[in-house]
């Protein structure tokens, strides 16, 4: 169908633009633009022009992982040896008794 309407708009470019004469001038330089844009609308009517398509934007991975954020432990409780939060011991009341250093092992 684009063919057919091409075809007919270029006889009906070739018509309105007459026999040329080699005697005068003017009519082949008439013939020669309106050929000229003539082609120019019938080839970019049959070959238009391709869609412009943009690639997305690059995805950049964080450098550093996020953070774990983790819950504070039940007030007074402490971590226990078993791995999980046990009520802590309580606090000695008292004078504080410092042990003597230990002997260096020379």
């Amino acid at each position: 169908m684009r063919k057919i309407a091409a075809a007919l708009l270029m006889a009906g470019g070739i018509a309105v633009a007459g026999p040329a004469s080699a005697h005068d001038g003017a009519n082949i330089v008439g013939a020669l633009i309106g050929g000229a844009v003539i082609g120019a609308v019938v080839s970019s009517a049959l070959n238009p022009a391709p869609p412009v398509v943009y690639a997305p934007p690059p995805v950049y991975a964080s450098a550093y992982p996020a953070p774990v954020v983790v819950a504070a432990p039940p007030a007074q409780y402490c971590y226990g040896p078993g791995g999980g939060y046990v009520p802590c011991a309580p606090v000695p009341v008292g004078p504080a008794a410092y042990a003597p250093p230990p002997a260096p092992a020379w």
